[in-house]
Order: structure tokens, then sequence, then C-alpha cells
């Protein structure tokens, strides 16, 4: 039977990438795999995981930020100083620079295709977050026109939000009477902000909300693979 899995933040984690997805029993051509971003940097080998998850027969991310700024990169040849400074853009840079023209041209074209959020029948998936008390309406202008490319030297404030901004989750994991859910019956999938201290998804129901970065990236906690219709899911130690 097919299935819709969704992982969390990868950063480069090929090794537990490839363990989360065997222990979940992923079978390419027949499950669907979402992400919601964040596929590079700071893992042990950006280039590998990138071959493999552009490998995939079914495979739906969204942009995370460290996506913007690998797209970035490769349209203008000249690294965000953030990126490779402080948030492991340099060891994916040293990785494609070792691999041929064609290639990076690939590349580029597969995180040309990529969206900032996808909202499927029961499901939102977005890097980041969504607009406190906001609606699917407030979304649908990202939906119906293409976006920039490459997005981060002209992003507007909605899509900014959408990539970078942690209010949502934290008003979540508040219960804050100021912030409102988002007003939608669907379940929203983000990543972003590292849930290391448990290792676990957050789950809030009341904000209809499964954040899935478990700590990859920074190798304080595991890569989470999550089914979107179960709700079981699997993690692997980096």
């Amino acid at each position: 039977m097919q299935r819709r899995l969704i992982a969390g933040d990868i950063h480069g984690r090929y090794g537990a990438l490839c363990r989360v997805l065997e222990k979940a029993g992923y079978c390419d051509g027949s499950d669907t795999l979402y992400c919601v971003g964040d596929l590079a940097d700071r893992g042990e080998d950006p280039v590998a995981t990138l071959e493999l998850l552009m490998s995939l027969s079914d495979f739906r991310p969204v942009l995370g930020n460290h996506d913007l700024w690998l797209e970035s990169w490769l349209w203008s040849g000249d690294p965000d100083p953030v990126w490779v400074g402080w948030n492991g853009g340099d060891m994916t840079v040293r990785g494609i620079r070792k691999k041929d023209q064609g290639f990076r041209e690939r590349l580029r074209g597969w995180l040309a295709a990529i969206p900032l959020l996808r909202i499927e029948h029961d499901a939102i998936i977005v890097h980041a977050g969504v607009p406190c008390g906001g609606c699917e309406a407030d979304l649908l202008p990202l939906l119906n026109q293409p976006r920039k490319v490459p997005l981060l030297e002209s992003i507007g404030r909605l899509e900014s939000l959408l990539v970078w901004d942690r209010a949502y989750l934290k008003a979540a994991e508040d219960s804050s009477p100021s912030a409102l859910p988002f007003n939608t019956e669907k379940t929203i999938f983000i990543g972003h902000t590292q849930q290391w201290r448990t290792g676990l998804p957050f789950i809030c129901r009341d904000y209809h909300l499964v954040a899935l970065d478990t700590g990859a990236g920074s190798g304080r906690g595991p890569l989470t693979v999550y089914d979107m219709d179960s709700g079981e899911f699997w993690s692997s130690p980096v």
C-alpha cells in the first residue's frame, strides 16, 4: 500500500537518512516522501544526500532557509557569509565544487522546481511556520503563481515568514492566548526549530501542528520520518 511519509530537516545527514528510510520500510516507486526542507549543510555528506533525494521517484520537499542559501549561491556564485561561516554551507560548497558543471545545472533546476509550501487535502507543509490566526486563503497567492528563482534576493514578507519565522511554533509550545491557531482542519507540518531536548516530534492538536526537526542538523538529536496518515514515526541517530 502506498504511504505518505515526511522527513524532518535532513541537513546532509546521509547515513542517518539511509538508516531511517530503512527503518521506516520506505519503498521508492511506491511510497511518497515529503520533507519540511533544509536538505543539505552541516551533515557528513551533503552532496550524497542531494544525489539520493534527486534520484527518488516521488520526493516532495518544500524549501528551507538552507535551501534558499544554496540556490542563491548556485545562481550568483557568491555564497552568503552567514551561510558558509556559521550554518554549514561551507561543507556543501566544498562538496559541490568537486562535481562537474552538469551536476550543478541539474541541481539548480531541481531546486527551482521546489515550492515554498504544499497544501494537500489534509495537510499544509512549510519549513518554519504559518501566520498566527491566519487561514489558507492567506497562503493562496504563493500557490497561484510561480516563485521567483533565486528567491532569496527578493523574498517577500509572507515568504520570509514561511521560511524563517518561529512564532507559530512558540505560540503552540506556550499555548499563548494572544496568538490564535491557524484556521484550518488540516495538519500543519513544519521543521526549522530543533526539538533536540526530546528528540521527538512536537505535536499540538490545538494548533494543528506537527514539528519534525528533531535535531539532526546540530547532531544533538536524530533524523525523523513520520507517517502522515497513521502518525507512526521512526528516528535514526546521526
